[in-house]
């Protein structure tokens, strides 16, 4: 374990009154466990020129209502590894005791994974622990040979950060965090047990060629959607079976793609979607034609079917 001191940094939030200028600076930020306020601020870098020693870039970070601003670059310099590799993590670490308090870096191992340990300080107002990176160490070479990124970026309701790894060391139900194209929420379930779900935000490149079912064309660059379902449908009078989306799309449909999974009726029926002829299809439905296996119309007839429909 290591400590470096830092004697230019400049808190607030430790104790005694804070001026407004300070308070309009921290106030957007306020209601975050941690994290940092500028792109740059508090980055770990490896430092080439030195034995297990990695930069800290100037800026702001925040932990546990008490903001820290350091106005020079700094460096940090690890304990020495005897053989093979080791995993540290790289702490801003605040202690509340005496007048005022204090804030350092203190580097501390990981586990042999890569991962946040068990042994992290976490008690605010005594002693607290704010992860900023994760830094890989290799017997024989001078420099960290790898530097993960743990800060966290957070204003005006949202929070972002650049590794799955910050999820380690946030805990608070109902926290959000954007990372790269997944948003992650911490929620708790019927047993009290709290728990990350993740949902996936990007958008999936689609190109529409052609007619569409409903809508007329759409508009260049259009973020397309998809819905897909599956059940069991009965034909009507002329062989036609109108599927209600669970969800109507906004604008229009391109088109749906009808799976037969199981022509219950006819073992060697068939499923067609037709655009020209028939009932018209919609941006909350579609109209597929049940036919056997010679092509006939298949009327009053049960088909089991998997479908996919794609709009906008």
């Amino acid at each position: 374990m290591a400590t470096t001191s830092l004697p230019t940094v400049v808190s607030a939030g430790y104790g005694g009154e804070i001026d407004e200028v300070t308070w309009a600076k921290i106030s957007p930020h306020l209601g975050a466990e941690y994290g940092v306020i500028g792109e740059g601020d508090w980055r770990v870098t490896s430092d080439t020129s030195g034995t297990y020693r990695v930069k800290v870039a100037p800026g702001t970070a925040f932990g546990m209502g008490v903001f820290d601003t350091l106005g020079i670059e700094v460096t940090h310099t690890f304990d020495t590894i005897a053989s093979g590799t080791r995993w540290d993590v790289l702490y801003v670490r605040r202690t509340w005791s005496g007048a005022g308090g204090t804030t350092t870096l203190f580097s501390a191992p990981a586990t042999a994974g890569g991962e946040l340990p068990g042994t992290r300080q976490h008690n605010p107002g005594v002693l607290d622990e704010q992860p900023i990176a994760l830094v890989q160490l290799t017997f024989g070479q001078t420099a960290p040979t790898q530097v993960v990124d743990l800060r966290l970026w957070q204003a005006n309701g949202g929070a972002t950060a650049v590794s799955e790894k910050v999820l380690q060391y946030l805990s608070i139900p109902g926290t959000e965090v954007r990372i790269g194209s997944d948003h992650w929420n911490r929620q708790v379930n019927g047993s009290g047990v709290a728990y990350w779900t993740r949902t996936p935000t990007a958008a999936l490149p689609l190109l529409a060629v052609g007619g569409t079912a409903a809508g007329g064309s759409p508009p260049a660059g259009a973020d397309f959607k998809m819905q897909i379902g599956h059940g069991v449908y009965q034909s009507d009078n002329l062989g036609y079976i109108r599927v209600t989306l669970p969800t109507a799309f906004g604008t229009g449909m391109v088109g749906a793609l009808p799976l037969l999974t199981d022509a219950m009726t006819h073992p060697l029926g068939r499923l067609q979607v037709g655009y020209q002829a028939g009932p018209a299809h919609s941006r909350s439905d579609f109209v597929a034609r049940y036919l056997d296996g010679a092509g006939n119309v298949v009327a009053g007839g049960l088909v089991r079917m998997t479908w996919l429909a794609v709009g906008w």
